[in-house]
């Protein structure tokens, strides 16, 4: 199993203060050999309408690591992307970032640029607060 970031649980306080249900940590996925455990499966239901998402959480805990941070971030949500495309194409895929990460790193106008040309959904949350500050994508 793998290990989860040190503001996992923050960020499914946000979403359950959001009202969605987190339904399933991690998400197991396999694909050509290659094994993803996407961390949260979460499911919001309006009505008759029901909506899934998988969220990716990333903390960047360390600022002096963000660029190595980043690469690893965007190229694990690649992959995970293309194998939910394979196994699973109704489920969309967001990136969980804490605000404060958000707010220096992702909002540099080369990661906005990275970010809108290759369609990465993002999830900005306040981790003090445990709420969802902004949906991206």
């Amino acid at each position: 199993m793998p290990v989860l970031d040190s503001c996992h649980q923050q960020v499914v306080n946000a979403l359950r203060k959001a009202s969605w249900n987190v339904t399933d940590k991690p998400v197991f996925l396999r694909a050509d050999g290659l094994t993803i455990f996407a961390d949260i499966q979460a499911q919001l239901v309006n009505g008759n309408i029901q909506q899934i998402i998988i969220v990716e959480v990333k903390c960047f805990a360390d600022e002096r690591s963000d660029q190595d941070e980043l690469y690893r971030a965007v190229g694990q949500y690649m992959l995970y992307r293309s194998i939910l495309q394979l196994k699973a194409p109704h489920l969309p895929l967001y990136l969980a970032v804490p605000n404060l990460v958000y707010e220096r790193l992702f909002r540099k106008a080369i990661v906005q640029n990275m970010i809108t040309g290759n369609g990465i959904k993002l999830i900005v949350i306040d981790i003090e607060r445990e709420e969802i500050v902004q949906w991206i994508g």
